[in-house]
């Protein structure tokens, strides 16, 4: 079971963020959703920026440095949460 959380982790925060991500990350580490407010606005944020791009909104160059912004805090946040509930 460990084996699969971690795999999914990955696929939430190793380039590929993907609708089951979410779901799951939502679902597994958002229970606690005051505390997790901030994590949750910002995965929403993600999320309207990359239908934005795919959608024919703003371009990829115009919204990159954003989303790698949001993408570095949130994968540094998890990697801080991930390793105090398992290390």
């Amino acid at each position: 079971m460990v084996q699969a959380d971690m795999k999914i982790n990955r696929m939430v925060f190793d380039a590929k963020l993907t609708a089951t991500g979410i779901k799951h990350y939502e679902k597994t580490y958002l229970s606690a959703a005051p505390r997790n407010a901030p994590i949750l606005a910002a995965l929403d944020r993600i999320r309207d920026i990359l239908i934005g791009v795919a959608t024919g909104g703003p371009r990829i160059q115009q919204v990159d440095a954003e989303y790698r912004t949001l993408f570095g805090e949130l994968n540094d946040q998890h990697a801080t949460t991930h390793c105090q509930t398992r290390c």
